[in-house]
């Protein structure tokens, strides 16, 4: 896992320094909230789906490859990572001598992504410019966790405990849109992502998972950044 992040951070590093005539690095802090996230298996009935409020941080290189008029036609590589992706599951659950009782599941991943984007951007003047992308990633899962809460008990367990894991690369596509502003050598950044995973983040305990707990990420983020051509 080390290896590869390395060499794709470096295939970034490296991209950004090629002799292009318009090459801009940059980097982001953002927020997230999971719209869309789902299980690979709904349970039937009364089933509520809290928001999930994650963040994390990007870096960047876009690289301007032709221009077609005022449109620049670039490729954006990143590499970021990605706190509190996840589900939060509320349903009502009905047994036999028990009567019904409310269960909440929770799970959470941290993931480094790396996107590839194709780029459409238009610059007004020196202090304007508006941009829209897309493109895929795939994603790695460092770490993460569940929660259940069960007839008021609430268990907890981490990524490595009592044998549980997560599928450890998933893929998807994003759907960016983007404004710059001049400021001071550089541009403030205004960016607006929605992240759709296609495969699935398996859920594993002792290497078995179910598509009750596997889900499909869907994440809506919105970050601020600073961007400098060089």
């Amino acid at each position: 896992m080390k290896k590869i992040i390395t060499v794709l951070a470096a295939a970034v590093i490296a991209a950004s320094t090629m002799s292009a005539a318009d090459v801009a690095l940059g980097v982001r802090g953002k927020g997230s909230m999971n719209i869309g996230t789902k299980f690979v298996e709904e349970r039937s009935g009364s089933v509520e789906y809290p928001y999930v409020f994650g963040g994390g941080f990007d870096a960047y290189a876009n690289l301007s490859v032709f221009n077609l008029g005022a449109i620049k036609l670039g490729v954006q590589p990143e590499i970021g990572m990605n706190f509190f992706n996840g589900i939060n599951q509320k349903y009502t659950l009905s047994l036999p001598l028990v009567g019904s009782y409310s269960v909440e599941n929770k799970a959470y991943t941290t993931t480094i992504d790396i996107p590839v984007l194709l780029t459409l951007k238009t610059d007004f003047g020196k202090k304007f410019r508006i941009g829209a992308g897309v493109g895929p990633y795939v994603s790695f899962v460092v770490d993460g966790k569940i929660e259940t809460t069960d007839k008021d008990e609430t268990s907890f367990k981490k990524k490595g405990q009592d044998g549980l894991d997560f599928s450890a690369t998933n893929f998807g596509f994003a759907f960016d849109a983007d404004l710059g502003f001049g400021f001071g050598p550089g541009k403030l950044v205004l960016d607006v992502r929605y992240m759709l995973d296609v495969t699935p983040t398996k859920v594993l305990t002792n290497g078995e998972d179910s598509d009750y707990t596997n889900f499909y990420r869907r994440n809506l983020t919105a970050a601020l950044g600073y961007e400098i051509k060089i």
